[in-house]
């Protein structure tokens, strides 16, 4: 069909985003779905002259415990917080973009469907040191605590 633009309606790009993550029938961090599905929200938003101010430029994360940000990586695959889980998964992935260039989704999401086709067949819960190895092959091996050096405890 030429010439044909879809436009979504307000909520959509969060829901579209966190649709194409699930088409990989595994389970990933929340912190990642929802982060992701924020930043590409903002995105489609900004690219459509809608307003999207969810995210201030600075952010108080005086919820991360030391241990927390010394271990970031458990933090980001193991919290169940949902309201945190949007919050840490929008700024990681902010900062991966901003790092390493809006491209680097694109590279972990692939690192991520070569990842799904060694484990089982019937497996659908990536483990999470497989979903470390898919970032940290996109981008270093320290993005995570880099991201708590660099975001969290710039001031």
């Amino acid at each position: 069909m030429t010439g044909f633009r879809w436009f979504p309606s307000p909520g959509t790009p969060l829901s579209t985003a966190n649709s194409v993550d699930q088409t990989l029938g595994l389970e990933m961090p929340g912190a990642w779905l929802e982060g992701r599905a924020e930043y590409i929200g903002g995105k489609l938003c900004q690219q459509k002259r809608m307003p999207y101010t969810k995210y201030k430029a600075k952010y108080n994360w005086s919820f991360l415990s030391e241990a927390d940000k010394a271990d970031f990586f458990r933090y980001y695959t193991e919290s169940t917080n949902r309201e945190t889980n949007y919050t840490v998964g929008y700024y990681f992935f902010k900062y991966l973009c901003d790092t390493y260039g809006e491209d680097v989704s694109a590279k972990i999401m692939a690192n991520c469907f070569a990842a799904k086709e060694k484990l089982p067949s019937y497996s659908w819960q990536m483990p999470m040191e497989t979903f470390r190895q898919c970032v940290t092959d996109a981008t270093e091996p320290d993005v995570f605590q880099n991201f708590v050096w660099d975001v969290v405890e710039k001031k």
